[in-house]
């Protein structure tokens, strides 16, 4: 009540320095002193051109790029990208990173290659390197996975089963020129 006391009898240029002024010595205070506490560390891994072309050092020429949003299912928000690359050697990278919510103990997410009529291809076990909402998963083939653009992300109970479980997102891989 004080400070309102103290606010209202100042002129209002006045006030307004007065209160920016609070907010840039607050803003200045809100650091831990240059001494912030790292949570974890992630590394991505993302082909990236040179001169126009992408040329990896260990499968040669990119041939196939596809680019894809990850968007939640229904009560599931999650977002995020997905990148794949088929390089000249025969070689299908896809990297892919989502932020979605910690799943609960004994479970974990799961992406998938999926096509109407095939089995789904296993993406591998989402990680989660940071322990928050931020996960990542990198797959490498030596196969020719550019007929597949739809990918399920599920959630699944640590139980050994190997069947998909509850899809909680998806995204659509669409071909991309460089």
């Amino acid at each position: 009540w004080t400070v309102a006391c103290i606010l209202l009898s100042i002129p209002h240029m006045l006030r307004s320095i007065f209160l920016i002024g609070i907010f840039l010595v607050l803003s200045a205070c809100s650091g831990k002193g240059g001494k912030e506490k790292t949570i974890g560390k992630e590394t991505f891994i993302t082909a990236m051109p040179v001169g126009g072309e992408v040329n990896d050092p260990d499968h040669g020429r990119e041939a196939w790029l596809a680019v894809g949003p990850v968007e939640g299912t229904e009560g599931s928000p999650a977002n995020g990208v997905v990148t794949a690359h088929y390089f000249e050697d025969g070689t299908f990278i896809l990297g892919m990173q989502v932020n979605i919510a910690k799943p609960e103990d004994d479970f974990f997410y799961e992406a998938w290659l999926v096509q109407e009529g095939e089995n789904d291809v296993s993406l591998g076990h989402l990680t989660n390197p940071s322990g928050d909402v931020r996960h990542q998963l990198h797959f490498q083939a030596e196969e020719d996975y550019r007929n597949r653009a739809a990918i399920a992300i599920t959630r699944e109970p640590d139980d050994g089963n190997p069947e998909p479980g509850t899809v909680v997102a998806r995204a659509m891989l669409k071909k991309r020129q460089r």
